[in-house]
């Protein structure tokens, strides 16, 4: 048996290849329409992150859109859980709702793609 620090190298070498070889099959496997759409909403999560838009309600809201999705349906979120009595709150929740049918449009066009479910699904974790 190894010591703790020895097995800690051990599992830190074999998480970080498995990183690596994820972030491999994203560049080369994933459609690049679906990578692009994420990324932009979590860009836009993270501008409204001071009205709340990374928190939990929205993120839990982000996942329904995409499970959603991938079963075929269209949703369009009215409420995303934001800090309503700050200013821009609104703005935001309309900024989001409009990214978030860019996306379940993008997520639909790809449900029969198997990377596009490895990269939801494992990688994220967003279907049910």
């Amino acid at each position: 048996m190894y010591p703790v620090s020895e097995n800690s190298k051990i599992v830190d070498s074999i998480l970080k290849k498995a990183e690596r070889d994820s972030k491999e099959r994203i560049k080369k496997d994933v459609p690049r329409d679906l990578v692009k759409a994420i990324k932009d909403f979590e860009a836009l999560q993270k501008r409204y992150s001071r009205l709340g838009a990374n928190d939990s309600e929205p993120r839990e809201v982000f996942e329904e859109v995409i499970d959603r999705a991938w079963k075929g349906r269209l949703w369009t979120p009215s409420n995303w859980g934001l800090y309503s009595r700050m200013k821009g709150s609104e703005q935001a929740s309309e900024k989001l709702t409009k990214e978030a049918v860019k996306l379940a449009k993008v997520v639909m066009r790809n449900r029969n793609n198997k990377e596009a479910y490895w990269y939801l699904n494992n990688w994220f974790g967003y279907l049910t």
